[in-house]
């Protein structure tokens, strides 16, 4: 233990406990609104704590009591959550599950769901399979959309989330079938070609064929195939385009429509 801590955080500082993170920063938090909010006890087994040549040692870092600790004071501004980073924001949770701080998880979770869950599908997938998190599952739908229920059950998924997963995809897919017939009664010269090239990128042909989710899964992915396809569309072609251009809008348009239909079955 070192001989001296210098650190001290100002927001946790007149308590009747020391703590002392991981990398050294000493906090004074009140015993008392630990024990209120958590539903385990902390390491601690004295009220009168105050020394830092007392503290007590803990796993988390800083960052993450620092965190962490706001949920034991509700009268405190929580901190920008949206501001921590994807790992940053898993080591709240974990610490919050670990207390067993309830409204702290749901926290994490809700702004995981939120921010995180396209850049981090598979991760947050995986947090909700431990959590048995309906927030976390369906956030990850969309951009998972490819994976059957047996892939997802092999993740750990409970079977009343996986039910849940098999209603959605059924769904989705659905959508996707029916918004394809956009591009099969359109005939023109321009038209086929052009079905050459988005080919591998339609959300239909990635899912059951490729067996991967493509960005075409989400609107926004939508709206940027429709674009890279108009693009394509000027760059590669001569004369009158108009009704191959007014075709793709209908597609894109129709597929948006029922994609944002979906929804996450209650």
């Amino acid at each position: 233990m070192p001989a001296q801590d210098t650190a001290e955080s100002k927001q946790f500082c007149s308590g009747d406990l020391v703590i002392r993170s991981s990398d050294g920063v000493l906090f004074r938090p009140h015993k008392e609104n630990l024990e209120f909010v958590s539903d385990v006890a902390f390491p601690f087994t004295s009220t009168t704590l105050h020394k830092a040549d007392k503290a007590i040692d803990m796993q988390e870092d800083s960052k993450t009591l620092e965190t962490l600790l706001h949920f034991a004071y509700p009268k405190l501004q929580l901190p920008d959550f949206a501001a921590l980073s994807f790992t940053e924001l898993i080591q709240v949770e974990r610490a919050a599950d670990k207390y067993q701080m309830y409204h702290g998880m749901e926290i994490c979770q809700l702004y995981l769901a939120r921010n995180h869950a396209f850049t981090h599908p598979y991760e947050v997938l995986e947090l909700a399979a431990k959590r048995d998190s309906n927030v976390l599952v369906a956030a990850v739908a969309p951009f998972l959309i490819h994976l059957s229920i047996e892939e997802v059950a092999s993740l750990g998924v409970s079977s009343r989330l996986c039910l849940k997963w098999g209603i959605y995809r059924e769904r989705w897919l659905n959508a996707l079938l029916e918004a394809q017939q956009y591009l099969d009664e359109h005939y023109h010269n321009h038209w086929h070609r052009l079905r050459r090239h988005m080919k591998d990128r339609l959300p239909l042909h990635a899912v059951l064929v490729l067996g991967k989710s493509r960005p075409g899964l989400t609107v926004q992915g939508v709206q940027s195939i429709y674009e890279d396809c108009l693009s394509w569309l000027s760059s590669n072609t001569n004369g009158d385009i108009s009704c191959c251009r007014s075709q793709l809008e209908k597609w894109r348009d129709n597929i948006v429509q029922k994609l944002e239909n979906v929804q996450w079955p209650s």
